[in-house]
């Protein structure tokens, strides 16, 4: 029979939500991809969350464990919307591309309609 951790034992781990490699809805168990403080490549995350997405800023407290690969065990995972103006621009640019390529579907030449095109930014010629 394992023991729960003592609070000596946990961590905390904070980053952003890189990708939701597993979710399982009916038990809340789930497999994430985080870009976390402190780490240069991504970090495996396991735990239970109601709901997650990409780019949502969690803080987990848990363990390392090695299960085939080194992973964080998270017993208390808290999540919260992207909340930096970079996050909030990705994900209305995501929203406008997919918009767009939606129009330029529904086009018989498969075009962007005038209406949605957008002037390239140039820079101001010098004299």
């Amino acid at each position: 029979m394992k023991s729960e951790p003592t609070p000596s034992d946990r961590e905390v781990l904070t980053g952003l939500v890189e990708r939701v490699t597993y979710q399982n809805a009916e038990n809340g168990f789930c497999v994430i991809r985080v870009k976390a403080r402190g780490h240069r490549e991504l970090v495996t995350l396991v735990g239970h969350a109601a709901a997650i997405s990409t780019d949502e800023w969690i803080t987990a407290t848990g363990k390392w464990v090695n299960d085939r690969t080194q992973q964080f065990k998270a017993l208390l995972l808290k999540t919260s919307g992207p909340t930096t103006v970079y996050l909030l621009w990705r994900g209305h640019c995501d929203k406008l591309t997919a918009f767009r390529s939606a129009a330029r579907k529904s086009q018989p030449s498969g075009k962007t309609p005038a209406g949605l095109r957008t002037p390239l930014f140039e820079p101001s010629r010098g004299a």
